[in-house]
């Protein structure tokens, strides 16, 4: 999704980011109509950043919402029918969602904020006491936080993968399931749409397998730089796309008896 008040800082950071242009779409779960067409107006009074506002009134629709991920922010009011905007965001987060959900609340009581804190809410707002300043700061700071919570969860989950990579070659060695393995584990935690594994054959490089590509290289030639780089490393590492695309292929050295290397890392 394309934020433009968030870009990337130290480290690689999300940071608020001056003068955006795009359309910010947010979501209001609500079940009071009214709410939705003051929520618009104050939005619209927001003078460096397009808000585009829209608006679902059950618990079900919201739900929904927020797994179909559509939207940079959700507006959640307390009281949804016989359920509560606490009970959806606990919903929301159980199912795995890391957006930017921001309570509503008719009367701020801290027992309230607690329960909405413990459910995973990442901000809260007074119905009646918000103006459009007030809004504007709340969203782009929680679309923020979401940002850096999605990157670092990112950032988890690809370190985890690696490390289950390195301990199946390992373990297995590069036999075709193992290769296959890490083919999908490289998909699904990199989410690479294009991916090739190598392996060491004397002074090249043969594919072990793939994704993505419809006529992958036959072989790769230790003439390479980047290829002669593997054949002098002692653990796997991530290379450069030979075949000049935007996507990485990998290459992958067989373990040797005298390098009992542990896990991946990729390569600049």
């Amino acid at each position: 999704m394309n934020l433009p008040f968030v870009s990337s800082g130290p480290l690689g950071i999300p940071t608020p980011a001056v003068g955006a242009s795009d359309v910010i779409r947010v979501m209001l779960i609500d079940d009071d109509k009214d709410e939705a067409s003051l929520t618009r107006s104050l939005l619209a009074r927001v003078e460096d950043i397009r808000y585009d506002l829209d608006w679902v009134p059950t618990f079900l629709e919201g739900l929904a919402s927020i797994a179909r991920g559509e939207h940079a922010a959700y507006l959640i009011d307390h009281q949804l029918g016989g359920l509560t905007g606490v009970d959806l965001v606990r919903e929301a987060r159980q199912a795995g969602s890391l957006a930017a959900l921001i309570m509503l609340t008719g009367i701020r009581d801290r027992a309230t904020d607690l329960a909405a804190m413990q459910a995973g809410a990442t901000d809260f707002l007074t119905k009646g006491k918000t103006d459009a300043a007030l809004l504007d700061r709340t969203l782009r700071y929680s679309i923020s936080h979401a940002v850096l919570v999605s990157t670092l969860e990112r950032s988890r989950s690809q370190m985890a993968g690696l490390e289950e990579i390195g301990r199946i070659l390992v373990d297995d060695g590069p036999t075709p399931a193992t290769v296959e393995h890490v083919v999908e584990l490289i998909v699904d935690r990199f989410g690479l749409p294009q991916i090739a594994i190598y392996l060491v054959d004397g002074d090249k490089l043969y594919p072990a397998g793939q994704r993505g590509y419809r006529r992958p290289l036959p072989s790769l030639s230790r003439v390479d730089a980047g290829v002669d780089r593997v054949f002098r490393a002692r653990q796997p590492v991530f290379v450069p796309s030979f075949s000049r695309i935007w996507a990485k292929e990998t290459i992958v050295r067989p373990p040797a008896t005298n390098c009992p290397y542990r896990s991946w890392s990729p390569a600049s």
